[in-house]
């Protein structure tokens, strides 16, 4: 009897257990008050889920992988997570909820372990086309979010990654999810638009999500949210916001000390800004004190990048030994990591005697330089115009419901005139304002592109080409008027030593001040335009020869009399050439005489105006 009651009274359990056991499971480590207990909890009690169906063995996979990651064994539960999968793969429709869980964590894993969109997107693509009705709408939104990742990086494609995080926002809001969640879709926005170098409408979206995961006290996300902002404000220029959030991340590290990784990142973030700023000492001090704290955190890729930029630091303030310390440091760490710093690889051939190598390197950094520039330009551009494509296409979606609805509308007229003309005309109304907003759009779109077709990135004045239909349209217009015309021709003295001594960056100020400084001395009737590089072309109208080289002279003093400071004190001069333009047939005959005089104001010692 004993025997029969016991038997019964198994089965009861296990049918309850098989019924329940996953949330069951979810409610119990929720319980356990860290990550090593819930781990050691799962060790030891692998026999009782690992002996139930696949639907328990797989929740048990996911939780357990869950808990190894926690505990910073990324191997270990990637191996779960794949001996999930494995066994999932083949019960799909069955199972399709853990096998999507199961893919989106593998992937996340093959992120920290790789960065690398190649590797780890095939499972959130293989995890978002496996989504259909039955599945919960946190799970939608998560895979709608991770896959959203993989279109980061790409240029042509970024907006399928937007869409996909607006129709996540769209669910969030519907079914009122979590602060958390709408933290996450946040978060991924910001990254995609910053990563397409809209870097404004980057951190607005990432201050999004430090908000709302501030509201739950998430201080892990919340810092890697101060870690995105930084970037962002650095690359915006905007120091004083950068600082703030580097404040904010020292204070959270000095606050919540059980995440060992925050203080490594702090001095890792205030680095980053210091070497934006140009102070390489502070920047070389602070990511010191990163490297310090290098054991504290999982995240390789970060300690391989503060090796590399310290040993540029030091290379740079020319404290060789301190570089050779951490170059050696790093080859040790990481002997399979193959540097692609120029700045690094320049050190060490520097360090090997193989000067000329090093010098290769230095000018391959500076090409380096300069194409991200002009990538940077090109990327920006091309995002700003498929993101005003895309609006576009918003408005004349909007556009063409307007017009359904009114083609409802006079469907419905033979039931009520009254009312069809009355909600004809609405509707007219707000038809009218689309089109209107929808045409100013365009416009101002359109004088937008229209003035960076004229002016010079880097200064505001007139461009290349620009300039010279301006130049020519003077010079028809004073043979027609019968009115002086001159040209003022210049650059700046020794600009590659200042480029090559004090880097691209003093080079762009440099550049700047002497525009300001000339456009001061300028009268009404003139303009000025960059020919390229530092080379400058002045038109002065209703100017003779004699006018002009006062002109120019007054330009040429207050340039010598500028005080450069921003990087260190430079002295800054120009020499000028100076023609009247009264018997050349085009400006290109003007400017090539002008370059002559230029040349032998150049010959004669700069920092001096020639005249014809």
């Amino acid at each position: 009897m004993k025997v029969v009651f016991f038997s019964l009274f198994f089965c009861v359990f296990i049918s309850k257990l098989h019924a329940t056991e996953g949330e069951q499971l979810k409610t119990l480590l929720a319980g356990l008050e860290n990550a090593q207990t819930r781990l050691t909890y799962l060790q030891e009690n692998k026999d009782i889920y690992l002996d139930q169906d696949l639907s328990i063995k797989a929740e048990y996979w996911l939780a357990l992988g869950l808990a190894l990651e926690e505990n910073s064994r990324l191997e270990k539960a990637f191996g779960v997570y794949n001996r999930a999968i494995k066994a999932l793969e083949s019960t799909i429709d069955s199972h399709r909820e853990l096998y999507i869980n199961a893919l989106i964590q593998r992937s996340y894993i093959i992120y920290l372990q790789t960065y690398d969109t190649e590797k780890y997107c095939p499972d959130r693509a293989l995890a978002y086309n496996s989504l259909d009705e039955t599945i919960s709408v946190d799970l939608q939104v998560r895979a709608n979010v991770q896959y959203a990742f993989c279109f980061q990086n790409d240029k042509a494609n970024f907006s399928t990654g937007l869409s996909l995080l607006d129709q996540a926002l769209k669910l969030a809001k519907q079914h009122k999810l979590s602060a958390n969640t709408h933290a996450m879709i946040y978060n991924a926005s910001g990254l995609i638009y910053s990563r397409n170098q809209l870097y404004a409408k980057a951190y607005e979206y990432l201050l999004n999500a430090y908000r709302q995961w501030s509201l739950v006290n998430d201080y892990q996300d919340m810092f890697n949210m101060l870690h995105s902002l930084t970037h962002n404000a650095i690359y915006m220029r905007e120091f004083d916001k950068a600082q703030q959030h580097v404040d904010e991340m020292f204070m959270l590290a000095e606050e919540q000390k059980t995440f060992q990784d925050f203080l490594f990142f702090a001095h890792y973030n205030s680095g980053l800004l210091a070497l934006a700023k140009g102070d390489i000492k502070q920047s070389a001090n602070a990511f010191s004190k990163a490297l310090i704290e290098q054991e504290n955190t999982q995240e390789r890729f970060f300690v391989k990048s503060a090796y590399e930029v310290n040993i540029s630091n030091y290379f740079r303030l020319d404290e060789i030994d301190k570089a050779h310390r951490l170059f050696t440091q790093l080859k040790t760490k990481f002997p399979e990591h193959q540097i692609k710093s120029n700045l690094v690889n320049a050190f060490a051939a520097y360090q090997q005697g193989d000067y000329s190598a090093a010098i290769a390197k230095m000018y391959q950094q500076i090409d380096h330089e300069k194409n991200e520039r002009r990538l940077f330009i090109k990327h920006a551009v091309q995002s700003t115009a498929l993101l005003n494509s895309q609006n576009i296409s918003e408005l004349d979606k909007k556009l063409l419901e307007k017009t359904i609805e009114i083609q409802h509308l006079n469907i419905e007229k033979a039931q009520s005139d009254k009312h069809t003309i009355y909600l004809f005309l609405v509707f007219a109304l707000i038809l009218f304002l689309g089109i209107s907003a929808f045409s100013f759009y365009l416009y101002k779109t359109r004088q937008y592109f229209k003035h960076h077709a004229r002016v010079d990135y880097l200064t505001g004045v007139f461009n290349r080409r620009f300039l010279f239909e301006k130049g020519e349209h003077a010079l028809k217009d004073m043979r027609l008027k019968k009115y002086d015309v001159s040209i003022l021709l210049f650059d700046i003295d020794n600009f590659k030593s200042i480029n090559d001594t004090k880097g691209h960056y003093a080079g762009d100020l440099a550049i700047k001040l002497v525009v300001e400084k000339c456009q001061a001395n300028l009268p009404k009737n003139s303009f000025i335009g960059r020919l390229g590089g530092d080379e400058f072309l002045v038109v002065l109208k209703h100017a003779n020869q004699e006018q002009a080289c006062e002109i120019a002279e007054q330009i040429r003093a207050d340039i010598n009399e500028a005080y450069f400071a921003e990087i260190a004190p430079i002295e800054l001069t120009v020499s000028i050439g100076v023609v009247s333009c009264q018997e050349q047939k085009n400006l290109d005959e003007a400017i090539a005489e002008a370059d002559n005089l230029l040349y032998q104001a150049k010959e004669e010692g700069r920092n001096r105006v020639v005249s014809r």
